[in-house]
């Protein structure tokens, strides 16, 4: 391990925050002790950059993350210079192709379309995430607008005792286009073959002149393999999925829900 670090990045949901989706007076205290300390601060989720920026202001930190990757990779805020880079897109024959694919499940897919939320179905788990995500929800009465326009990426609502069966599915179902992964227990993500949280991660190292060996990433699940097995130091939470915890450098002693990532940090590198 690297006591010498310039830069912590999270995962958000079942990482930085608890399952009620707050983030813990300790966990607030400690991000601003790495940040008096010189450490840069980072976050790295599957939702959209500007809706990841809006989030991080609502945390009421005195100070801004330095950066900030959406889309499980296809989207980086560079917060201090202020530049934005977006990366791969899924095509739309690819989208039409993934839901054909899957058709057979009866899932529940859904896309962003800038401040909209694009579904097949009416139903509360949707209008949560639309309310949580401040978007309007647009209920499809053609599947075709899921396919309209390329996209960064497709979700799809699963039931937590059918994902492993269906991530098996897709497994012996490869693309050399597109790529699946769990980012929660009940919902599963295709990006471009070549998005990831890692590779997001390696572009703002490179950017920035910082050295990735010097970079820890904590996370939760399959989305933040990636960024945990580039960066310098890959922490995964104890709640963590069991693929993510067999390709981490560590594993922390409690759980999000118990400030798992915070007493990380302070026992480390404060």
């Amino acid at each position: 391990m690297n006591k010498d670090i310039e830069l912590i990045i999270c995962d958000i949901d079942g990482t930085l925050v608890n399952e009620q989706r707050l983030m813990s007076n300790l966990t607030k205290e400690t991000l601003i002790k790495i940040n008096e300390k010189g450490i840069r601060f980072g976050i790295a989720s599957g939702r959209l950059v500007e809706e990841l920026y809006d989030l991080s202001l609502s945390w009421n930190l005195p100070f801004k993350a330095d950066v900030i990757i959406g889309m499980n990779g296809s989207e980086l805020l560079d917060v201090k210079n202020d530049k934005r880079f977006d990366y791969y897109k899924l095509r739309k024959e690819w989208i039409k192709e993934i839901l054909d694919m899957l058709r057979s499940f009866k899932l529940k897919p859904y896309l962003y379309d800038g401040n909209q939320i694009i579904c097949l179905v009416d139903d509360a788990q949707m209008r949560r995430s639309a309310q949580r995500s401040k978007k309007t929800l647009r209920i499809c009465t053609d599947e075709k607008e899921l396919y309209a326009k390329d996209n960064a990426k497709i979700m799809f609502r699963v039931e937590p005792e059918k994902m492993e069966m269906i991530e098996r599915f897709v497994q012996e179902h490869p693309s050399d286009n597109y790529q699946a992964f769990k980012t929660q227990a009940a919902l599963l993500e295709f990006t471009h073959k070549k998005v990831s949280k890692g590779h997001a991660l390696r572009k703002y190292c490179e950017l920035n002149a910082l050295d990735i060996k010097k970079v820890v990433a904590f996370g939760d699940t399959t989305n933040d393999n990636s960024m945990i097995q580039v960066a310098g130091w890959g922490v995964c939470l104890l709640n963590g999925s069991a693929d993510t915890k067999a390709i981490s450098d560590d594993i922390t002693t409690y759980d999000n829900d118990h400030d798992g990532l915070a007493h990380y940090i302070l026992q480390h590198y404060l």
